[in-house]
């Protein structure tokens, strides 16, 4: 609904409420998270969460630590 409307903002955040929730969101967190940042013109971000998503039980999200994908 908020991506729709292009409330990219509010759409972070419930990102970030269902990435807090752990495995049993992340599929949803994650597309949520990556759209909400390419709305905002932060493609880096979307790209950064995409690679946490994959290594997601790494502690850090340094995005010069993974692998290409």
């Amino acid at each position: 609904m908020f991506l729709e409307q292009q409330l990219y903002g509010n759409a972070l955040q419930i990102g970030k409420n269902l990435w807090s929730f752990g495995m049993k969101y992340s599929e949803e967190a994650t597309e949520i998270l990556k759209k909400a940042y390419r709305g905002l013109g932060r493609e880096n971000y979307a790209e950064l969460i995409r690679l946490h998503q994959l290594h997601r039980n790494r502690k850090s999200a340094d995005i010069y630590d993974y692998e290409p994908v």
